[in-house]
């Protein structure tokens, strides 16, 4: 399987765990990221022009297998301002995401996408 090939499938899994079924909404077109984890998946898969912000650890080459991919996205620091401030249509959280934001998120009737290893919600 080519890498595009599985680029495209894993972005159709997202899609469909993020949506309800028979739901008709839009594509993101701001997305922010709340998680290390999250912003691998946002680096590897969303258009450049459709991330509003990832982490900053999404920088540290370290321990970001993207981290080459986020220099020049902007980032954040997983605060509920910065993310009512970035206006997002899709917030993408984990279980490590700082819960506050994603509780706030949720609270702003924000779309949010919470992945978690083992269970998945949206």
């Amino acid at each position: 399987m080519t890498a595009s090939i599985v680029k495209r499938s894993i972005a159709a899994l997202l899609a469909q765990v993020a949506l309800p079924v028979g739901a008709a909404v839009a594509q993101p077109s701001r997305v922010i990221s709340l998680n290390l984890c999250t912003d691998q998946l946002l680096l590897a898969l969303a258009d450049r022009s459709a991330i509003a912000s990832v982490t900053h650890l999404a920088r540290d080459c370290t321990i970001s297998a993207h981290c080459r991919d986020a220099a020049g996205v902007p980032i954040n620091y997983g605060t509920a301002e910065e993310m009512i401030a970035t206006q997002p249509d899709l917030v993408l959280a984990g279980r490590y995401t700082t819960r506050p934001a994603v509780d706030i998120a949720h609270k702003l009737g924000m779309r949010v996408l919470d992945l978690n290893p083992g269970k998945l919600t949206g």
